[in-house]
């Protein structure tokens, strides 16, 4: 626990220029007023605290804390916050946090992640409100600075750190407890319990035990984990045996070199015997380091195969779900055989009818119409006039001929006046 009488030194963030400002400090740090007062204030100051206890749990890669330890490390000019209980109050209302013995209480085998977020986002609050009623109708709030709480966030932060080196070394991987340790630099053995018991709650991982040490399976791309099956605890084994050989033989190796260099010490001072025994002893090794190293080359064929099988599975999977999908598309589009022949058979027809209704358009005009167009063109070419409107009218209506011209001027004939007068008497 870390007490401490200066205000630069207590982990408080996000203070800005408030660190100066005595006046917010002490209202920073002094216990909350009714929300009803100042709302905003209010809200303000409850942002402020969350944020600082998320950041110190981050920093210090702690899941879990207590009121206790909190006022340990939030100290001012020597006085705690004052206002925890209520922020850890409004966390726990809002599954912010929870109690660490109300999570290891769940059995990860019957939990689902639906199942999780009802109970957390939907029950918890509720739970939290009727206790709370309770306490007040009753007495007051018993309650211990000692509690442990569990910080979500943190956990999820963990949870994300662990699918990120899975990440880096495969789709599926079988990790031990030790491993998984040092990914996360979780040193406490409840921080380390409390994550993986949270993961296995969402299904992200799968814990078992196998000859007294504990085995976790982890999914990288954040899918449901099922149980261990034999499978993996198979491939797990042969990833221990294979560890295994690689240390021994790095061992070996060593022990050859330090024999070899043991001989040739001997046989600088003479001891030609002595050198001898621990060239057999040389050879002896080489044998040894043969024979792990053919064990070694096995187990990690194995494994290849291994793989190959789980890639291979997957592929035949995909393929599986491929032709799957390709049926429904079948099925929806109405795409089969039958309908296919019956549609083109139809589609001949059409073309058939297309056809003959252009070989009806493009038949010649009639041969009475066409000889009369033969011959008026023959007659264009020929010369002949045509025949003038004039010409065809007069015929048409049988009028007589127009009179020849006359050939000379007319002439007067003078008749007697009195031949006249006695013809018009």
């Amino acid at each position: 626990m870390m007490v401490t009488n200066s205000v630069s030194n207590t982990p408080v963030k996000d203070m800005g220029g408030d660190a100066k400002n005595e006046a917010r400090l002490n209202v920073l740090y002094s216990p909350f007023r009714k929300k009803e007062v100042n709302p905003q204030d209010w809200e303000s100051k409850m942002a402020f605290w969350k944020n600082n206890i998320t950041q110190w749990c981050l920093d210090c890669n702690s899941t879990t804390f207590t009121e206790s330890r909190l006022q340990a490390v939030f100290v001012r000019n020597g006085r705690p916050a004052s206002c925890l209980r209520t922020v850890i109050e409004d966390m726990l209302r809002h599954s912010e946090i929870m109690k660490l013995q109300d999570l290891l209480n769940q059995d990860p085998s019957s939990q689902s992640w639906s199942a999780w977020a009802v109970n957390h986002l939907v029950k918890a609050p509720l739970t939290w409100s009727f206790t709370k009623l309770k306490e007040s109708l009753i007495t007051a709030a018993d309650y211990s600075t000692e509690e442990e709480y569990v910080h979500l966030a943190v956990l999820k932060k963990h949870s994300e750190q662990l699918r990120g080196a899975c990440n880096n070394k495969g789709a599926k991987q079988i990790f031990a407890l030790d491993e998984i340790k040092s990914i996360l630099s979780l040193n406490n053995e409840v921080n380390m319990k409390v994550t993986l018991h949270w993961m296995q709650l969402q299904g992200l991982a799968a814990v078992t035990v196998m000859g007294g040490q504990t085995v976790v399976k982890l999914e990288a791309e954040g899918g449901r984990v099922g149980p261990l099956s034999e499978a993996d605890l198979g491939v797990y084994r042969l990833r221990q045996i294979e560890k295994g050989l690689i240390g021994t033989l790095e061992r070996l190796e060593v022990e050859k070199q330090e024999t070899e260099q043991e001989a040739r010490n001997y046989l600088r001072k003479g001891m030609r015997q002595v050198a001898k025994s621990c060239l057999r002893k040389k050879r002896e090794l080489d044998k040894c380091i043969v024979k792990r190293a053919s064990a070694l080359e096995n187990v990690q064929v194995l494994l290849s195969r291994v793989k190959e099988a789980e890639s291979d599975g997957e592929i035949l999977e995909s393929y599986k779900m491929g032709l799957a999908a390709l049926k429904a598309t079948f099925k929806d589009a109405g795409l089969s055989e039958d309908n296919v022949n019956q549609t083109m058979d139809h589609v001949q027809e059409v073309l058939e009818v297309h056809d003959e209704v252009q070989s009806a358009l493009s038949m010649p005009m009639a041969a009475e119409l066409e000889e009369d167009l033969e011959k008026e063109l023959a007659d264009i070419l020929s010369g002949s006039p045509e025949p003038t409107t004039d010409t065809i009218q007069h015929d048409s209506f049988n009028l007589p001929e127009f009179p020849e011209p006359p050939t000379h001027s007319p002439m007067s004939s003078k008749v007697p006046t009195k031949v006249v007068q006695s013809a018009l008497y």
